[in-house]
């Protein structure tokens, strides 16, 4: 399902308190789809039915600021006004003028709207009254027993020239007795007066699973239609059908270390459990060419030799990193045209090398906080990295990468980020987050946060997964938690752990599947568990028609029929979709084609245009007299009933 170069759609995302067996629902954007997208894209990307449901209850009061500033009280010594004028929606947004600190806002306590244990999402819009763009945040300021904390909701750019949505989800966990609990917005440098409008906290759904595990079925599978037959196309009954899928659709992989890559039991591991691989280090500009001269492959060429002897996909990581400490050291004293020159050589040198095995780049690693690049030659060389990447190999998928992104509250920088690198030229194909979870995660709130990465309108993948705590069942419930919550989304194609062996790990051996004497941690189980439920191995017999069907898995699958003691191999590739995907064996053997009477217009089905030929015929003889008795009656319609909706012959 893709549109036509240029359109304009009406794309549906998920939103809170919707609810329905495919999915919570949906907000409402504008996506520019573009065709060089749409080998990205699965049917359920970029198009999404918005489900129709009951809103959840707004926990702000005056959320839209329709009644002026009731509700709210200001932050600081400011003036809190209704502005007629600009508003975002509605016929009021408010003003928030006379700051003269950083944390001066607008704000209202929530104390007791939010309960202990539940997740929300937040959001809202923010335009700047002076100066171009300046940092903006929402949060709360909890004052409970353990003291006061300001716990950050969502973080961004907010402009003067438009309006400038923030979102985030987050889970309610006060220590002990609340005293007080304000929900505010404030950000920019002192001076600079802002708007806000719409601000909304609305409660999730707490009871994910279920829904999960419907869109699951809904997205990820589709029936699959064995059908044998004979050379005349003459169904085969009581043929033997099995099928075992050999690799999924959806990628499921890892991180490897060239460290461990001679060691069998490690590489015979990643070989049995995962479809996809990316380089911890391998492929990074520092490891390559650490010194000014001629790059070093070996480690990354050897790596690229076990995924291909392997049928392991692989990502790219990284062209550049614009981390300074990982940047190579005879690089970061450069400037200028040097530093260009140094930047256009890495490319040229890497980019093509790997260009028929990585599949996926992350251009510019990390540039959310990081600046290395921009600080030295300006904004404008962040969307040159892509565009030169893309001159050198126009079929890779070209990525935003950044951490913390489904961890914390920053998928309104990466959306911002997405949209400048656009607008000055880059061609960015999906979204990398990461997800380095310090403590086990909250299905609803991973689930809301890849909903906001989802404005985008673009592919994601959650590039790095780990969640280092000591206790294995908690480990192993934050696994299904972030898996189960990812493969139901259907913007999400992708997920990769950061390594799995407790000898390997960035994170210590806390996050590991396995151990180090190898054998499986709870979280192994629980992996290799998913994997068995969301993979497909069935067999049956093909009836009368001569077809077996069944609910697959998108992906490779390895058909194998038997009838007769003669046996038939063929492996298909089962892709999205909503209907029937029909795949036709044709054995040696003879089949045996039903015979249908009332086959009128020899179509070979019996419907509405034969009766209506039967009744044309009418009291006549000829081919409309199905029984021979010499006039078309009654009779003969009983025969057409009879045979209604009949597949007659191959």
């Amino acid at each position: 399902m893709f549109l036509p170069d240029g359109l304009i759609a009406r794309v549906c995302f998920p939103s809170p308190g919707l609810t329905h067996p495919g999915y919570s629902g949906c907000n409402t954007s504008k996506a520019r789809v573009l065709m060089g997208q749409q080998r990205l894209l699965t049917p359920f990307l970029m198009i999404l039915l918005c489900f129709s449901g009951v809103s959840a209850e707004e926990l702000l009061e005056n959320a839209g600021f329709e009644s002026g500033s009731e509700g709210w009280v200001p932050v600081g010594p400011v003036l809190l006004e209704a502005n007629q004028t600009l508003a975002y929606e509605g016929c009021c947004a408010l003003e928030v003028r006379g700051r003269t600190n950083a944390w001066n806002g607008v704000g209202q306590f929530v104390t007791k709207q939010l309960i202990p244990g539940r997740s929300y999402a937040v959001r809202g819009q923010v335009r700047l009254l002076s100066g171009e763009s300046d940092q903006v945040s929402l949060k709360y300021r909890k004052i409970d027993e353990s003291g006061t904390q300001w716990i950050l909701l969502a973080q961004g750019v907010a402009r003067s020239d438009e309006w400038q949505e923030f979102v985030g989800a987050f889970t309610y966990e006060p220590v002990g007795a609340v005293d007080s609990l304000r929900f505010f917005v404030s950000g920019p440098q002192p001076g600079i007066d802002f708007m806000v409008d719409a601000l909304s906290i609305i409660e999730l759904e707490s009871a994910w699973q279920d829904e999960a595990n419907e869109r699951i079925q809904a997205l990820r599978t589709r029936t699959l239609r064995i059908e044998v037959v004979d050379a005349n196309g003459c169904p085969l009954p009581g043929a033997a059908v099995e099928s075992v899928q050999e690799r999924r659709a959806f990628a499921f992989g890892t991180a490897i270390n060239r460290n461990h890559m001679d060691n069998t039991t490690y590489t015979d591991f990643v070989a049995e459990n995962f479809e996809w691989a990316v380089m911890e280090n391998a492929a990074k500009w520092r490891q390559n060419q650490n010194t000014d001269g001629p790059p070093d492959y070996e480690d990354a060429d050897a790596m690229v030799q076990f995924c291909l002897e392997n049928d392991l996909r692989m990502r790219g990581h990284c062209v550049f990193w614009a981390n300074p400490i990982r940047v190579p050291d005879w690089v970061q004293p450069l400037t200028g045209t040097e530093l260009e020159t140094a930047i256009s050589d890495r490319i040229e040198s890497v980019v093509p090398r790997y260009a028929d095995v990585f599949e996926h780049w992350d251009v510019n690693n990390e540039m959310i906080t990081n600046r290395f690049f921009a600080d030295r030659l300006g904004e404008g060389i962040r969307s040159s990295m892509f565009q030169q990447v893309r001159a050198r190999d126009e079929d890779v998928t070209l990525f935003v990468n950044d951490f913390s992104i489904l961890t914390s509250n920053r998928q309104t920088e990466l959306l911002q980020q997405v949209e400048a690198l656009e607008a000055d030229g880059a061609s960015v194909d999906a979204i990398g987050a990461q997800g380095h979870f310090p403590t086990p995660p909250t299905g609803a709130v991973v689930l809301k946060r890849l909903d906001n990465l989802a404005l985008a309108g673009k592919p994601i993948w959650i590039t790095e997964f780990d969640c280092p705590v000591a206790d294995e069942t908690e480990r192993a419930d934050a696994l299904e938690t972030v898996y189960r919550a990812a493969f139901s989304h259907p913007s999400v194609e992708g997920l990769l752990m950061w390594g799995f062996w407790a000898g390997s790990l960035n994170n210590g051996p806390d996050a590991a599947l396995v151990n180090l004497d190898w054998s499986l941690t709870e979280s192994g189980i629980r992996y290799q568990a998913l994997m068995d439920e969301w993979s497909t191995e069935v067999s049956g017999t093909t009836n009368n028609s001569g077809g077996f069907e069944f609910r697959a898995y998108h992906g490779r699958h390895a058909i194998s029929v038997e009838l007769g003691g003669v046996l038939h191999h063929e492996v298909l590739e089962l892709v999205a979709g909503d209907d029937l995907f029909t795949q036709r064996i044709v054995l040696a053997q003879a089949g045996s084609c039903p015979v249908c009477l009332a086959d009128l217009n020899l179509d070979l089905v019996i419907d509405g245009a034969d009766l209506a030929e039967l009744l044309g015929g009418w009291g006549g003889s000829g081919s409309t007299d199905l029984d021979d008795s010499g006039e078309t009656n009654g009779a003969d319609l009983a025969l057409l009933l009879a045979e209604w909706g009949t597949e007659c012959g191959p």
